[in-house]
């Protein structure tokens, strides 16, 4: 028997982070958009601190820091390279039959993607001890740091998404090293953590869910 493929309406398109028009900004334009200096800040730690130390004014920039800069905001505009913060995530309907018009859901603020049930992701509710929660699956490591992106309920089916981080310690890092969903319960009898209190632990797991380094899934 053929197996009968269901295609979700929205397909993921990613594109640059800021339009065309805005490759015609100034120095300080673009480094006064929060957005650039978000990208900017995920891209390079030492590009960043100098952008700081002088308080992000162009004047006071080295030339070559200027040149480097402007590729950056460039590649913000033209390029829907997947480096860092500087392409965005759109969605672009394709069973509507439409040959004409197949517009593009913008959102050059933040990252915005289409929630689907089948997501890992739901609608955030209370905190559950029943509830299984994984590991947030946009985490990467930044230095002594795990980084990842929150993620807000802002309409309803999207999630619009904004930059946390925490700092690595040994019980955060072997709960990225487990690589499977936890309750509570669960949690509590892994034996690397008994030498800890059932009070203690359960605040532990919960406060990391309210960062959303934990978030809920399904558990097939």
């Amino acid at each position: 028997m053929m197996e009968t493929l269901q295609f979700h309406e929205q397909l993921l398109v990613r594109i640059p982070r800021l339009s065309i028009g805005d490759a015609a900004q100034s120095p300080d334009q673009y480094l006064d958009h929060p957005v650039f200096r978000e990208a900017i800040y995920l891209a390079s730690d030492v590009v960043y601190q100098k952008l700081v130390k002088h308080d992000f004014l162009y004047h006071d920039l080295e030339p070559k820091l200027l040149v480097t800069l402007q590729r950056y905001h460039q590649r913000m505009c033209y390029r829907s390279t997947p480096f860092g913060g500087f392409s965005a995530v759109s969605t672009l309907p394709w069973n509507t039959g439409n040959t004409t018009s197949t517009p593009l859901l913008l959102d050059l603020d933040r990252f915005r993607i289409h929630y689907q049930k089948a997501a890992v992701f739901k609608k955030r509710k209370r905190f559950s001890v029943k509830q299984c929660y994984c590991v947030n699956p946009s985490l990467y490591v930044y230095g002594a740091h795990y980084r990842y992106y929150l993620l807000a309920d802002q309409t309803t089916k999207r999630w619009v998404f904004a930059l946390n981080e925490i700092e690595i310690n040994p019980l955060i890092a072997f709960l990225v090293q487990l690589r499977k969903p936890l309750n509570v319960g669960s949690f509590k009898s892994i034996r690397q953590f008994q030498k800890y209190g059932a009070y203690q632990l359960q605040k532990f797991f919960q406060n990391l869910c309210r960062l959303q380094f934990l978030v809920p899934c399904d558990v097939d």
